[in-house]
């Protein structure tokens, strides 16, 4: 009886919404992918061992009144891995990790108050590339595994990239005791374009003029882990195009204890640093901490009800840009409680971001942009039977700065997923995502969006095919 009516509804919703859907694609931009992924197992025979084959395949395109048109960025990576010997991969991969200091040193301060203190890849870590949005530029490279002491396995990395350049990584794990202690060193070569103003550009350059030149970085991490401490400290030096060699250190730090966990961090470093991406990080000091409480108010497994309520405080010191820099001072504030049920629960987010503080800088130069306001997320599972439906809205103020006037934006959405992929309507039915965005400027509505996701995924054995569709509305 149930799946009669399941049935029933999915085919009122199929020719309810399908008419009007088929009107907004005239005036909508629709885009979307196909993709497929093969997963070959490995194979020891006697004289030949083959490693573990993966390969991603992922064409973008786009649907317009003309018909079909297939995007240039096209992505693609394979991957073969010799377990515990050696891994070769290539194509538009992506790396985090280590090595993302290469190109990032400074703390995001974009976490949740909900968040836990996890270590990122070892190293150099690898990911395919997604089959939406930014691909990547080419890569590749290789990763040598070697036994260390205690029964650890280390690693020796080395990376090509189109953008980014040449770099390595060396990763020695050992334990002292109980305390395993992980030491990792990343350098890193790379070219940097020239920075020279155009024809029509102001004569007046914020950031430094510089020739075509090349650049180079090295950091040595070491990560402690004792029980439900973890401690991880970072020293880097960064060559600058116009000033030389910049230095910059962070330490972060987290433990768990019962109903409290607790992490924070620090980071200090010159405030003018050019990183292999192309970018400037003008942080000169930074600091967060964040407390977080759990408790258990009965079940247990998946029947447990749980409570969770954490606040995130952190704050940002950098500078300006431009020939005489001055230092600006900001401060994060954010709590966030949830309630979770096993077939509900409820998110709620506020606080503030961007908050001034008293500093070196003038009001008049101050540019941070400050956000205040809030969003509410709600999750129901296995309340339409098979289902998990995830509605979720949102509302931020944006106060006015120097001259500008305040903003506001408010979004609300929901998105609706299988709960299991045993049976085959399961496996055929997509995730579906949609958000409306809301912008007001001075209490009037700006600009307005609707955005429709539907992404596919079937599994075999081997072969893994992957598809999606977005169609964007805007309604002024």
């Amino acid at each position: 009886m149930k799946r009669k009516h399941l049935r029933s509804a999915l085919l009122w919703l199929f020719f309810y919404f399908i008419p009007g859907f088929v009107t907004a694609l005239q005036s909508a931009a629709v885009s979307g992918y196909a993709g497929t992924d093969f997963q070959i197992p490995a194979y020891a025979g006697k004289k030949i061992v083959l490693p573990e084959v993966k390969i991603r395949v992922g064409i973008p395109f786009e649907l317009s009144p003309n018909g079909l048109v297939l995007q240039k960025n096209f992505r693609g990576a394979v991957k073969a891995d010799w377990k515990d010997v050696l891994s070769v991969f290539a194509g538009n991969i992506s790396y985090s990790g280590s090595a993302a200091f290469l190109w990032n040193p400074v703390f995001s301060l974009t976490s949740s108050p909900l968040g836990s203190f996890v270590f990122p890849a070892a190293g150099i870590g690898i990911a395919f590339p997604p089959l939406t949005g930014s691909a990547g530029d080419l890569s590749g490279g290789v990763t040598v595994y070697f036994p260390c002491a205690d029964g650890f396995q280390g690693s020796v990395q080395a990376v090509w990239h189109k953008s980014h350049g040449v770099f390595s990584a060396v990763t020695v794990p050992f334990a002292v005791g109980s305390v395993k202690i992980t030491g990792i060193t990343v350098a890193g070569l790379y070219h940097l374009p020239a920075e020279i103003p155009g024809e029509n550009d102001s004569w007046y350059q914020e950031d430094a003029v510089y020739g075509e030149t090349s650049g180079a970085a090295a950091v040595q991490e070491f990560r402690v882990q004792f029980r439900q401490v973890k401690l991880q400290t970072a020293v880097g030096a960064v060559s600058n195009p116009s000033s030389g060699f910049c230095y910059w250190g962070r330490v972060s730090a987290g433990f768990t204890a019962r109903i409290l966990s607790v992490h924070g961090g620090l980071y200090a470093g010159n405030g003018q640093i050019m990183t292999s991406s192309f970018s400037w990080k003008r942080s000169r000091l930074q600091g967060y901490i964040n407390p977080k409480l759990t408790f258990s108010l009965g079940g247990r497994g998946t029947s447990r009800k749980i409570l969770s309520a954490g606040i995130i405080v952190a704050a940002n010191g950098r500078e300006t840009p431009g020939i005489f820099p001055v230092f600006l001072a900001e401060i994060k504030a954010v709590g966030a409680i949830r309630l979770s049920f096993p077939r509900f629960s409820v998110q709620l987010t506020g606080g503030s971001w961007g908050i001034p503080v008293v500093g070196t800088a003038p009001k008049a130069v101050y540019r941070a942009e400050r956000k205040d306001g809030g969003s509410v997320n709600v999750r129901l599972l296995n309340v339409i039977p098979c289902l998990q439906v995830t509605v979720f809205c949102s509302g931020y103020f944006f106060p006015a700065v120097g001259n500008g006037t305040a903003k506001q934006t408010v979004a609300a959405g929901l998105s609706i997923d299988c709960t299991g992929r045993n049976q085959l309507w399961q496996r055929l039915f997509p995730r579906i995502t949609v958000q409306s965005d809301l912008n007001f400027r001075q209490g009037q509505v700006r600009s307005a969006a609707t955005e429709v996701n539907a992404a596919w995924s079937v599994t075999g054995k081997i072969v893994t095919v992957r598809g999606g569709i977005s169609v964007v509305v805007k309604h002024r």
